[in-house]
């Protein structure tokens, strides 16, 4: 082989190697954190195993609401991630998946559309509702996504901030 073909070669070999971390796209994941399968009302989504949950049930006119907060720290970022996955079901939940977005979006969200089987929410800068008994003006806001999902009679919810995230989480949905 002449020098030209080498150099060209190596060129090539070189560029192919750069350009591993932006096209792997998880074919070398076995590097990083891995993820465990949990188990939640009737489902499984995919979450970090060093993950930790805090749980709470809401009971409010009809609505019963499961919640977990799931929190991890991811490596890659240097930074906590947090994602709440909620499952709400009862006879006076909303009867559609239309009618769960058309409610956030007349408080003032966003509808984005559609992921799959999933309604996306653009939440930012939607007031909430804090029912306070005091003389001082809260003024706060929601900030993040909804990925909503009608499943059943249950109504499933993944929150957070980074939508990429939350549409990578709801990818590993399965019925249980």
């Amino acid at each position: 082989m002449d020098t030209k073909k080498i150099l060209a070669l190596t060129i090539l070999v070189l560029a192919l190697f750069s350009c591993m971390s932006v096209a792997s796209a998880g074919w070398f994941d076995w590097f990083g954190p891995s993820n465990s399968t949990y188990t939640f009302d009737g489902y499984t989504l995919d979450l970090p195993q060093d993950v930790n949950f805090t749980n709470d049930t809401y009971n409010n006119d009809g609505v019963m609401k499961k919640e977990y907060e799931a929190e991890w720290k991811d490596s890659d970022a240097n930074k906590t991630r947090t994602v709440t996955i909620s499952t709400a079901s009862g006879p006076n939940l909303v009867k559609s998946l239309d009618e769960y977005v058309g409610n956030w979006v007349s408080q003032g969200a966003k509808s984005e559309g559609k992921y799959g089987d999933w309604a996306i929410i653009n939440i930012n800068d939607v007031p909430m509702d804090i029912d306070i008994d005091l003389d001082i003006d809260f003024n706060f806001t929601y900030s993040g996504y909804i990925l909503a999902k009608y499943s059943g009679s249950q109504l499933i919810l993944i929150q957070g901030t980074n939508l990429t995230l939350l549409e990578n989480i709801a990818d590993t949905y399965k019925e249980v």
